[in-house]
């Protein structure tokens, strides 16, 4: 499948960091309502010769579950992001990953939905 046509299937190809491969190279999240949470995943793999050492980070309202990744030769390790957010609208950050002297910029969104509005009515002025 060529890049383009990966594109129009909403896939996204790997970008890698040295010899750092991290897939897919952007995350969308679905559409998350505020004070709910939802993840995805991204895939580092080592293809190189030696141990590799991969920081991650992102700002809220986006989380990382491993902060720091130890890749052996040849090994792969997916890392959970999630996105808990606190106001509607498009939110939008960039995961960090860094591995010795090499820096990669993964963009990561989402559209987050208002909640639902539950109504001021409390159950005792409902019964009225």
């Amino acid at each position: 499948m060529s890049e383009a046509s990966e594109n129009e299937a909403g896939l996204h190809p790997a970008r890698s960091v040295g010899l750092i491969t991290v897939e897919p190279g952007s995350v969308t999240f679905p559409s998350t309502t505020v004070g709910q949470a939802t993840t995805r995943s991204v895939l580092l793999h080592n293809p190189g010769p030696s141990l590799a050492q991969v920081l991650l980070g992102i700002p809220e309202p986006f989380t990382v579950a491993l902060t720091v990744v130890n890749l052996q030769p040849g090994e792969e390790q997916t890392v959970d992001l999630r996105l808990e957010p606190t106001a509607p609208g498009l939110a939008g950050a960039v995961l960090m990953v860094q591995s010795e002297d090499q820096r990669l910029e993964i963009p990561v969104q989402g559209e987050v939905e208002p909640a639902p509005d539950t109504g001021s009515t409390s159950p005792i002025e409902a019964r009225n």
